[in-house]
């Protein structure tokens, strides 16, 4: 049996308004919500554990040193956003990775805030082989850790580093 239109039309709207609500519920729910999010024109940025955005680009680039006892010159160089490398070898200096884009930073879990990775790295810049190349390196972001007077200057970063 089917319901002619003529049926309809003698229905008060107050009977369609459930059921127009309904749909419009509904539909709200299968349409996905977006989100306009102004990032950084650098990729030296990451999220925080509270999702808020983190700019490292003012430090993108900046020597971050580590001197080994008894080495005269900086042994480790971290460059945020750049690279890993240890300087003081005879032959050159070993690359231990570079930064390939944003992905390569990421919020860490405590005690260690931020974690960057470093990939294809180079010995020197002579390794051409697909065995010798690949060395990778992670270095993990504490910040305002600073006990002992370990960190010198404004920045109060603590870093550890994985090869």
């Amino acid at each position: 049996m089917l319901v002619k239109w003529s049926t309809f039309a003698s229905c008060p709207l107050d009977a369609f308004r459930p059921f127009i609500i309904v749909l419009l519920a509904a539909a709200y729910i299968h349409v996905p919500a977006t989100a306009i999010v102004a990032v950084p024109s650098s990729h030296c940025y990451t999220f925080d554990s509270d999702s808020h955005l983190v700019d490292f680009t003012h430090l993108s680039g900046k020597n971050f040193e580590y001197n080994e006892e008894g080495s005269v010159t900086s042994d480790l160089v971290v460059q945020l956003c750049k690279d890993v490398q240890r300087r003081s070898q005879a032959g050159g200096f070993i690359d231990f990775g570079r930064f390939t884009n944003h992905r390569s930073f990421e919020t860490g879990s405590k005690p260690v805030d931020y974690i960057q990775r470093f990939y294809n790295g180079d010995l020197a810049k002579c390794e051409t082989t697909f065995e010798e190349m690949g060395r990778t390196a992670q270095v993990n972001i504490m910040c305002g850790r600073c006990s002992n007077k370990v960190c010198k200057g404004q920045l109060s970063f603590l870093f550890t580093f994985f090869c």
